[in-house]
């Protein structure tokens, strides 16, 4: 059973870090990623193109690892440091933040229809902030899973 006030937590998207098993060396890999709440499941996405001039496909480390090893934890913190290379840039609160790791399971989504339906979502929620953002690009490309708690 979950802790309630993680539970509570886990409902709204968020910036988290994950710990995955590496696919190739089984060690642990940690990673800063927000994952989104999409009509009450949970989905961790990821930009099908990297951020450099040419803008290429490439692989995520993530996604690779939870497609080889599905059980991660998911690491619940209250504030972040928005670390802008040299620069930390901004500290991130959570109202009602918890400290807490969560065993999770992720599960590729691969249906085109509910690929559409979760990045579309996902892209309405993100579009405020200036990126501009090509649907078909992420829902042909983007790396996604459903996650969700598992049983301790």
């Amino acid at each position: 059973m979950i802790d309630p006030q993680a539970a509570k937590a886990l409902e709204q998207g968020r910036l988290v870090d994950i710990t995955t098993t590496g696919r190739k060396t089984g060690r642990p890999h940690r990673i800063e990623i927000p994952y989104f709440n999409v009509e009450g499941r949970m989905f961790i996405i990821g930009d099908p193109r990297t951020h450099d001039e040419a803008r290429s496909l490439r692989p995520r480390d993530w996604y690779a690892n939870l497609l080889a090893n599905p059980d991660f934890t998911l690491h619940l913190k209250h504030e972040y440091l928005l670390d802008l290379g040299d620069v930390v840039a901004d500290v991130l609160s959570y109202d009602g933040g918890v400290d807490a790791d969560v065993a999770m399971r992720a599960t590729p989504v691969t249906d085109p229809t509910e690929r559409r339906h979760v990045v579309g979502a996902v892209l309405t929620k993100m579009g405020a902030r200036g990126y501009e953002y090509d649907l078909e690009d992420w829902v042909a490309h983007g790396p996604i899973v459903e996650i969700a708690a598992t049983a301790p």
